[in-house]
């Protein structure tokens, strides 16, 4: 199976196992790249770019600038705890 997905399409399929939390075949966002396999899916982004190489997608990422996996933001402020001037 491809991790592509065709965008308003209802090709979906169901390969996780139960409970897991993992929807296999889902693309929420319609980019184009199927939940599982992609860097954002709340955010459409289909060119996967992760500038800062943290794994998560620039579309949705607090610090794009500072690699921040954990995407923590402790004062809530949008920006990423590896940015906050503090």
């Amino acid at each position: 199976m491809s991790d592509r997905a065709t965008p308003g399409s209802n090709d979906t399929l169901f390969l996780a196992p139960p409970g897991s939390g993992a929807r296999v075949g889902v693309d929420r966002d319609e980019d184009g790249v199927r939940d599982a396999a992609d860097n954002c899916p709340a955010a459409r982004n289909a060119s996967q770019t992760d500038g800062d190489g943290d794994g998560v997608g620039s579309a949705c990422d607090h610090c794009v600038g500072d690699a921040n996996a954990s995407q923590a933001d402790a004062d809530a402020d949008g920006i990423g705890d590896a940015c906050d001037a503090g």
